[in-house]
């Protein structure tokens, strides 16, 4: 089946789903996690330092990652999920930093979180992008709470021509194991996810241009400035 137009996915993952998300991300994906913030510090040359939103933070692997990459950064973490918080804080706690990750519950763009706007040096998200129904909300979002002069760093998936790939997708990463709920979460994401030339064309409508779009691989795209 073509995938001309996204199919939007469930807002929240289910218990089962976000306990192999969290064993995922806390044991396999941390090297990946590292890649990130070094990918921050290469692409996003005028930022080293200042305050960070991370949109989508889930538990906050990488934001300890950033905190570590640039030492003089304060993080703010927003996501959907009361649970994923809840493990973030603790994984916060774990690495003593507890005075420079503040984590906070916020299901965009209905709940608003403390901060003023056009506060933030950075503002960086992984793999959140697609899972708004409406993306100008993301975007609004990340102009909002931007500095003018402030750094964009937005890694998330590219949206496969057909059913068929995405699902070839899902087969090659989890090795065939396209029961489990985070290989099922995996293939909807992909289906929900947006090309290159979508995002081109949202952030011309809520004035973030310029800013680059990298394909970075099949299935990841990075808009940053």
């Amino acid at each position: 089946m073509d995938l001309n137009k996204r199919i939007l996915e469930p807002s929240l993952m289910e218990d089962d789903e976000f306990l192999e998300y969290y064993e995922y991300n806390r044991h396999i994906g941390l090297d990946k996690q590292d890649g990130v913030a070094k990918a921050v510090a290469k692409l996003c040359k005028n930022f080293n330092s200042g305050k960070v939103l991370d949109i989508g933070c889930g538990i906050a692997n990488v934001p300890i990652y950033l905190a570590q990459q640039f030492e003089s950064s304060f993080i703010v973490g927003i996501d959907a999920s009361e649970k994923a918080i809840e493990f973030g804080k603790g994984l916060v706690k774990e690495h003593y930093m507890n005075d420079r990750i503040v984590l906070s519950k916020a299901h965009l763009p209905y709940e608003n979180f403390w901060h003023k706007k056009k506060d933030f040096n950075l503002v960086f998200s992984r793999s959140a992008l697609h899972h708004f129904a409406n993306p100008l909300d993301f975007w609004y979002t990340v102009k909002d709470n931007l500095k003018e002069d402030g750094s964009v760093f937005v890694l998330d998936l590219i949206r496969p021509e057909t059913s068929e790939r995405a699902a070839r997708l899902v087969y090659d990463r989890f090795k065939g194991e396209v029961n489990k709920p985070i290989a099922r979460a995996f293939y909807n994401s992909l289906c929900a996810a947006h090309r290159a030339k979508e995002v081109k064309e949202h952030l011309e409508i809520v004035s973030l241009l310029p800013m680059k779009i990298l394909v970075n691989s099949e299935i990841h795209i990075i808009i940053y400035r």
